[in-house]
């Protein structure tokens, strides 16, 4: 793996990861740059795999988190004016909670759990013919847009419009 500092940035990085699902966080947590992540997943495989667990837990808190508002709810302050055993205000104070549920979250765990049933439902009907002239002119205007994409790639002039010729 390298050094043990290297081995020290890894497992905070990776527990931090686990914990909060984010790169940038866990960078932060860590004590690195976010690219140092980057490098190691591209050059140590060992490192590769222990990040794809670190994610796996990170999307189970998610998952875990998501049901919990959409079943269970959170509790949200209500506020009012509150008044004194005199009458007199005391001004805006928490005056009670009341139960929220996401059901946002409970529509995406369903469409999650059960696709066949709760997925959103599409059908694209293509009717027509296209002859062969018709496709090898298609292909051509896209082979011409490529070359001109790469051609104002390669010179560095990523700015300029490329507008396509009928």
């Amino acid at each position: 793996m390298g050094t043990p500092k290297k081995a020290v940035a890894q497992k905070r990085f990776l527990e931090a990861f686990a914990s909060f699902g984010t790169v940038s966080g866990a960078a932060q947590v860590a004590g690195i740059d976010r690219r140092t992540h980057y490098k190691w997943l591209s050059v140590d495989a060992t490192y590769g795999e222990r990040f794809r667990d670190a994610e796996a837990t990170a999307t189970d808190r998610l998952e875990s988190e998501a049901v919990r508002r959409a079943l269970i709810g959170i509790e949200e302050p209500v506020f009012g004016n509150a008044r004194g055993d005199d009458g007199k205000s005391l001004g805006t104070q928490q005056v009670g909670t009341v139960k929220k549920y996401s059901d946002t979250l409970l529509i995406f765990l369903l469409k999650a759990r059960r696709p066949q049933v709760f997925r959103e439902k599409y059908e694209h009907t293509v009717t027509g013919t296209l002859t062969v002239e018709e496709v090898s002119r298609a292909r051509q205007t896209l082979r011409t847009k490529i070359e001109q994409m790469a051609e104002a790639v390669t010179s560095g002039n990523t700015n300029r419009s490329i507008e396509l010729q009928e």
